[in-house]
Parts: C-alpha cells; sequence; structure tokens
C-alpha cells in the first residue's frame, strides 16, 4: 500500500544491526514500554544464535549525524535454527505508523 511517509524509509536487513543501531533500537523498544526486549533476549539471541533484524529506519537531512539522526519505525527479527529454519517474529511498529499496512507487510518480509 503506498504511503507517501514511506518514501523517507529506508529497509534494512543485516545480522550485526544490534551493534551498529544499538541506541536506536532502545528508544525505539523504550517508547513501545518493551525496552527490556533489548536485555532479555535480543542481546542474548545475538551472542548465541544466528539472529537476522529488520528495521525500517528515518534519517534526518540536518544535521546527518549525532543523537536522533536515525528514528527507527518499524522493527522484526527471525532466530535462525542450525538446520535452516527459523522463527520469525511479526513487525514491531512506531505507534506513529500502527495502521501503516504498506510498513508492516515490509518488515514481515
Amino acid at each position: 500500500m503506498y504511503n507517501d511517509i514511506n518514501e523517507r524509509l529506508e529497509l534494512r536487513l543485516e545480522p550485526k544491526l544490534i551493534e551498529s543501531m544499538r541506541p536506536e533500537l532502545a528508544g525505539f523498544l523504550r517508547r513501545l514500554q518493551l525496552s527490556h526486549v533489548l536485555d532479555e533476549m535480543l542481546l542474548p539471541l545475538s551472542a548465541t544464535s544466528r539472529l537476522e533484524i529488520a528495521v525500517a529506519y528515518e534519517e534526518r537531512t540536518w544535521p546527518p549525524a549525532g543523537v536522533g539522526a536515525r528514528s527507527l519505525r518499524s522493527l522484526a527479527w527471525a532466530v535462525i535454527s542450525d538446520d535452516g529454519q527459523a522463527l520469525l517474529t511479526p513487525p514491531l511498529l512506531h505507534p506513529q505508523h500502527v495502521t501503516n499496512v504498506g510498513l508492516a507487510a515490509a518488515g514481515a518480509i
């Protein structure tokens, strides 16, 4: 589903995302009152298994770096087992995007 706010969003998938976007992940989960998920689930899973995290984020145009330069809008992850099967989570959406069907669908892919 097209939404002009989706034009500003970047989608990213990589196994080491926790290291590169940890402050953004912490802020996103705190806004959803799920701050415990980072320390209790994502960090231990990333250290002991193959964890793939998909995020949609928005970057401000200026200044391009610093606190608040990137804001997460969606988060989903998959834990991949040794035999190649995966446990997928439904995407978590930023409160401003809870009705954004396009973003939810993109995060689930």
